[in-house]
């Protein structure tokens, strides 16, 4: 165990915490503005794991940046009501689906070294991301004791898989990622699994 890491792990996580309580529980447009934050940035991390997954395939900044204005629109007409100067409403996610073959298109053409594989993934981006991310803020309407149990757990699942690694982890989880070990992630989600038992009695 590297306790240097550790509390730094353990300060940022605090952090995150605190943010991610004022979001969930503080006025409905600080709702908005964390998720669209935390969507933009889980779309640029997924360009840059896929990249490192297939490095052949160049995204171009055309066809991200394209993705991340559907994504945008996507939240804000799931619930953009409460987005100051920008009204729209769940009518306008048909138009949006509609682009899709569009993203795709601008994949392989926008870009001479862009090939096929990258609208591909454009679109895997968009549906891995922006429909969970939609559900969430749905279920937020419902009651934001639904969501903060779901990023409680993530948080917990992560957590735990670091510390069950540190201590017992030895084989190796994936070669683009290899301080992470297979221990870990067992550890992580069976002690998820607790939790979610104890938040849900």
């Amino acid at each position: 165990m590297n306790w240097q890491t550790f509390f730094t792990r353990t300060g940022t996580a605090i952090v995150f915490a605190i943010v991610m309580l004022a979001g969930l529980l503080g006025p409905r447009v600080l709702f908005l503005a964390l998720f669209v934050l935390i969507q933009y940035l889980a779309i640029k991390e997924f360009f840059g794991l896929m990249k490192k997954i297939n490095p052949t395939t160049d995204f171009g900044t055309y066809l991200q940046f394209f993705v991340q204005v559907i994504a945008f629109v996507v939240v804000v007409a799931v619930d953009g009501d409460y987005l100051t100067g920008l009204v729209l409403n769940q009518s306008m996610l048909l138009p949006v689906l509609a682009c899709l073959p569009l993203t795709l298109l601008l994949g392989t053409w926008l870009g001479s070294k862009t090939d096929l594989n990258s609208g591909a993934y454009a679109i895997i981006a968009l549906v891995y991301i922006c429909v969970p991310m939609s559900m969430l803020m749905v279920m937020h309407h419902k009651s934001f004791i639904i969501p903060l149990g779901l990023i409680l757990l993530i948080w917990i699942n992560d957590t735990m898989a670091y510390i069950v690694g540190s201590f017992i982890g030895k084989t190796p989880f994936s070669k683009i990622s290899p301080k992470k070990t297979w221990e870990g992630t067992i550890g992580g989600a069976l002690l998820t699994e607790v939790a979610a038992g104890i938040w849900g009695k």
